[in-house]
């Protein structure tokens, strides 16, 4: 019962602050450099540390070489929807057409992890439920706004905006029904929090972080971007890394 109320707890606070950016996309570039700092800190902060601890049979330099794979894949497929679209000549038009979309599925498929680890949680205990359902929580408005500045980055649709925080939505509901019919090992789990990381770093450092300084100046770039690491930070030291 407290499962399921966590759940729609998390999907209520997505959609939060997915609408929140929608609302302000007027000031996108602002957004893009607060969310780039909160992809990048998220990767630092949360991520990475996570994935080293539980999947730390593999050893360090495995788990690192997984963030690499993961920066490395999403920078070659879009360097490959680059080259095909200067073929075409269509160069401007499409550089970015698909990377808000994979970031957006990457959030998605990030959301059904913290679906899946809420069920795993409380089918242990309530009380290890709630340790791991409180920090996804309050960190699922980050994923909402994330989600929607990546999109609206790449000219995406205020209506795509919303079906892609639609699928996030879906998700996590997923994720925690299929809990009791997954057998993901801690290793593997790591494994996939560490990809994840590589791809959270290169949207925020390659992808968001230059065109946020190129549309606004670079001082007030630098204080969002800033706050966006804060804001990770403070999240997981006070309320832990899930």
């Amino acid at each position: 019962m407290f499962g399921i109320l966590f759940i729609a707890l998390k999907i209520i606070f997505t959609f939060f602050g997915g609408i929140f950016t929608l609302k302000k996309k007027n000031h996108l570039s602002l957004l893009m450099a607060l969310s780039a700092g909160m992809l990048v800190g998220v990767s630092i902060f949360d991520l990475i540390p996570e994935s080293l601890e539980i999947a730390d049979d593999f050893g360090h330099q495995t788990v690192m070489l997984m963030v690499a794979a993961g920066f490395l894949i999403f920078h070659i497929l879009e360097r490959a929807m680059v080259l095909h679209a200067c073929r075409e000549s269509e160069c401007e038009a499409h550089v970015h057409s698909h990377i808000g979309r994979f970031g957006a599925l990457g959030m998605s498929i990030h959301g059904f992890l913290d679906g899946l680890a809420i069920g795993v949680g409380f089918s242990i205990s309530q009380g290890i439920g709630f340790i791991i359902a409180l920090p996804i929580i309050i960190h699922s408005f980050v994923d909402g706004l994330n989600t929607v500045v990546i999109l609206l980055k790449d000219k995406k649709s205020r209506k795509e905006c919303v079906n892609w925080l639609g699928i996030q939505a879906i998700a996590p509901i997923a994720g925690f029904i299929l809990a009791p019919f997954f057998s993901l090992t801690d290793r593997a789990l790591g494994l996939m929090l560490a990809f994840f990381a590589g791809l959270f770093l290169y949207i925020g450092g390659s992808d968001l972080l230059p065109e946020a300084h190129k549309e606004k100046s670079t001082y007030s770039a630098l204080v969002a971007t800033i706050a966006g690491f804060l804001i990770i930070f403070l999240l997981v030291r006070f309320l832990g890394s899930h």
